[in-house]
């Protein structure tokens, strides 16, 4: 349970921000709450590692990640 509480924070800080051209939104509570109850809820089952819940789970922060306009940042973007 501790090994996904960091990521499911991490995700729900940054969920709450809209990306902006100069600087990101004010830090929404609703919207971090409302992206942990989605991360937590029975759909994304366990989100154990090598199961069809850990795809959906990376499936879902991806699109999450996309939406704020991030971009991988690792070698050839990966």
């Amino acid at each position: 349970m501790k090994g996904i509480l960091i990521p499911l924070v991490a995700t729900g800080w940054l969920a709450s921000f809209s990306v902006m051209a100069a600087s990101p939104s004010p830090i929404s509570p609703a919207r971090m709450s409302a992206t942990v109850k989605t991360l937590a809820s029975d759909a994304f089952e366990g989100r154990a590692p090598g199961t069809a819940g850990e795809a959906k789970t990376v499936a879902y922060l991806i699109h999450r990640f996309r939406a704020l306009g991030l971009e991988p940042a690792g070698d050839n973007g990966g």
